[in-house]
């Protein structure tokens, strides 16, 4: 799924869900927030996109790494202290591709920068009550950029 795409759908599903059209949220949701980091140089360690306080619910994350040829670095999906998903950034072999019954979606473009692209969600929204926290560890090398965005629901 294109970033562009994924920016679409979680925009359509925030306008939605603060629409109240049946089936886009929990009926307990009362404020949908976006939450983003971009780290630009990102060398060996663990680098923050999102951390969210709970109670709360997630709804979906993507992550983008940029320059990555020569790094070696995973997004993490942890809830309530947890790992939900852990999945590799790093360029390789042929990613998954688009959408997936997961709800985990890789894509790797060596056409563009050398960048990879995750996206997590699934259809019913995670809820969480001490904290979501998403995040890239880099272990070799150093990406050019790490960046990426989580979508929440609050007010549980």
């Amino acid at each position: 799924m294109s970033r562009t795409r994924l920016a679409a759908c979680l925009t359509l599903l925030t306008v939605l869900t603060l629409l109240g059209f049946p089936g886009t949220a929990p009926a307990q949701v009362g404020k949908v927030a976006r939450h983003q980091a971009l780290h630009v140089g990102a060398g060996p360690g663990t680098w923050t996109i999102a951390r969210v306080p709970g109670p709360a619910a997630f709804l979906a994350a993507e992550v983008t790494a940029m320059g990555v040829d020569a790094a070696q670095l995973a997004a993490y999906v942890e809830v309530d202290g947890r790992v939900l998903w852990l999945t590799g950034l790093g360029a390789g072999p042929a990613r998954l591709a688009g959408q997936v019954n997961s709800g985990v979606g890789v894509t790797y473009h060596p056409e563009l920068s050398g960048s990879s692209r995750a996206s997590f969600g699934l259809a019913e929204a995670i809820v969480f009550e001490r904290e979501l926290r998403i995040y890239v560890r880099v272990e070799a090398g150093v990406a050019e950029r790490v960046f990426g965005a989580a979508l929440t629901a609050g007010a549980w």
